[in-house]
C-alpha cells in the first residue's frame, strides 16, 4: 500500500481503467492482494463499477477473483462493500457458477447462506448445479439441490447436463432424483434420449463407458 499510497498523492486516480476495462482493484484481487484492494477503496475506488464485458462483471471481476483464490473473508467484506453476489463473468458465469465448478464447497455454502441467486443461468443456458455434475462435485451438487436449486426444464441445458454428468461419472443417485423431479413437476418420466452436443445419448454415453449401472427403470429406450 505504500508504493499504491504515494502513486495516488501525486495524482494518480483509483478508478482508471486500462484498455481491458480493468480498474486498478481489479488488477489486485486478480493477483489475490485484497489489502489493496481494501485501501484502494478507502481511497475512493468503486468496487461496484461496471466492467465493460459483462454487465456488473468481466474477465477480472472483484468477487470471481474472491473465489478463484478461496476466500471467504474477502467475499464477505465485498459484501459489506456493497458489491452484488450474483456479478457475472464475461461468458455469463457468477461466483456461484466458479465456485460449485471448482467444488469449493465451503464457499458455495457461504454464497447460498449470503443469498446468491442458486438457479443463475449463465450464457450456456446451464445453472451451478450442472457446473458442479459436469466435474464431479457431487458433494457440491446435492448441498445446492438441498437448497432448492432448479435442475431445469425439459430439454433444458441444464438438466440435459445434468443427465449426462450423471452418466458420466455412474451416479444413479442422480438419475433417480432427477427422475422423481420430473414425474413429481411435469408428470412425465425423465427422457434420458436426448442427445447432447457430440450426438450422444445417455445409453450411448453409458456403453461407451462400459457402464452396467443404467437400467429400465430410467426408461432407456433400447
Amino acid at each position: 500500500p505504500t508504493r499504491r499510497s504515494s502513486d495516488l498523492e501525486h495524482g494518480a486516480k483509483p478508478d482508471e481503467k486500462n484498455e481491458w476495462g480493468d480498474a486498478p482493484v481489479n488488477e489486485a484481487a486478480t493477483m489475490g492482494h485484497f489489502d489493496v484492494v481494501w485501501f484502494l477503496a478507502e481511497k475512493g475506488a468503486d468496487l461496484k463499477a461496471p466492467h465493460k464485458d459483462h454487465v456488473g462483471g468481466g474477465h477480472n471481476a472483484l468477487i470471481l477473483s474472491a473465489v478463484r483464490h478461496r476466500s471467504v473473508e474477502a467475499l464477505q467484506k465485498l459484501k459489506e462493500h456493497g458489491v452484488d453476489l450474483d456479478t457475472r463473468h464475461w461468458n455469463g458465469n457468477s461466483a456461484l457458477h466458479e465456485a460449485a465448478r471448482s467444488g469449493e464447497k465451503e464457499i458455495v455454502a457461504w454464497l447460498v447462506k449470503s443469498g446468491a441467486n442458486i438457479s443463475a443461468i449463465n450464457d450456456s443456458g446451464e445453472g451451478p448445479v450442472a457446473e458442479a455434475a459436469s466435474m464431479g462435485h457431487f458433494d457440491v451438487l446435492w448441498l445446492l439441490l438441498e437448497a432448492g436449486a432448479d435442475v431445469g426444464e425439459p430439454g433444458s441445458s441444464t438438466l440435459n447436463n445434468l443427465v449426462m454428468s450423471a452418466v458420466r461419472h455412474s451416479n444413479t443417485a442422480l438419475l433417480d432424483h432427477l427422475q422423481a423431479h420430473m414425474l413429481k413437476a411435469h408428470g412425465a418420466p425423465l427422457d434420458v434420449n436426448v442427445v447432447e452436443l457430440h450426438g450422444n445419448t445417455a445409453l450411448v454415453e453409458a456403453a461407451d463407458r462400459k457402464s452396467t449401472r443404467l437400467n429400465s427403470s430410467h426408461d432407456l429406450d433400447l
